[in-house]
């Protein structure tokens, strides 16, 4: 559980505002990388990334972590649901199964076999993190400055962009890796201490209806408040 619950104090202790999405979307439409790519300039790149999400009101997606800080490296895999501007559940089902759940205002966390349960105020709203960067793609330009990895694009691949927060804090910078229509397939984040979250994301969607229920969640029977 110890790999866990370092994730639950990024996720506490960091995080990127999020502001609220117009309508719904069957997927993000408005830009593609084919849009980006006719220009080397970075801007054009950054505009249809936040053009692309800016009409994303969900996600949910399949992901593998791989968290590297002095302790070793921790592989875990689960599944990670969004609705914005601030509701996220990160599921961990690598051994044994965790939770960790927000609804804006309220964090919850759970370890099955631990039988652990936990509530506390979501503190979600600062500045930098994994769980606040995936709410807010189409601010990028505003929270980062944006570089592109290795001068540019290929042919056969999205771009790959490296983002320093405008604002000094827990997170020293992020690489994030799309595919050619803009999808999310890499965040590797790292932290001022030089540890390193490396989240890998497939089966991606978007816009898919989400009961609010999974994001605040009663105590399990058989759990401990702690």
């Amino acid at each position: 559980m110890k790999s866990a619950l370092a994730f639950a104090t990024v996720l506490t202790g960091l995080a990127l505002a999020a502001t609220a999405a117009p309508a719904h979307a069957a997927e993000p439409e408005a830009a593609t990388v084919e849009n980006a790519a006719s220009t080397d300039s970075i801007s054009q790149i950054v505009t249809a990334v936040e053009s692309r999400y800016a009409k994303v009101q969900t996600i949910q997606a399949k992901f593998t972590q791989v968290k590297k800080d002095a302790f070793g490296t921790v592989s875990q895999d689960g599944d990670v649901v969004v609705a914005r501007p601030t509701k996220m559940r990160w599921r961990f089902l690598t051994g044994d199964e965790q939770i960790f759940a927000t609804d804006g205002e309220t964090l919850t966390i759970y370890a099955k076999a631990d039988n652990y349960y936990q509530q506390m105020p979501d503190s979600t709203s600062g500045s930098d993190s994994v769980q606040g960067f995936l709410t807010s793609l189409d601010r990028l330009d505003e929270i980062f400055e944006v570089s592109l990895v290795d001068g540019g694009l290929t042919a056969d691949a999205g771009p790959t962009l490296h983002l320093v927060p405008r604002k000094p804090g827990a997170v020293a910078s992020i690489r994030l890796d799309l595919d050619k229509a803009l999808i999310v397939e890499q965040v590797v984040m790292t932290d001022s201490y030089g540890n390193v979250t490396d989240l890998t994301f497939s089966e991606v969607v978007y816009d898919k209806p989400i009961d609010d229920a999974i994001f605040k969640f009663a105590q399990p029977d058989a759990a401990t408040d702690r």
